[in-house]
């Protein structure tokens, strides 16, 4: 489903007009202040860090799983 789709189902499930729903359901990035958009972007951050530790963490547990020393 492309995003177009996405927009679309949406906005039939709203019941609002094409302009209506634009208004209200979609947001210009340039109309986000610069403190939200910090904000925003140290989160993301903060889970772009925890993803990468977690990949990290599940290839460690997978390779001692593999291993023959902890073999069950």
């Amino acid at each position: 489903m492309s995003w177009k789709d996405q927009y679309r189902d949406r906005k039939e499930a709203s019941g609002l007009t094409w302009d209506e729903f634009v208004d209200q359901k979609l947001i210009h990035v340039d109309d986000i202040a610069d403190s939200k958009l910090d904000d925003l972007t140290e989160h993301l951050e903060a889970v772009r860090n925890e993803y990468r530790d977690l990949k990290c963490e599940v290839f460690e547990v997978r390779k001692l799983a593999e291993s023959d020393e902890y073999d069950l």
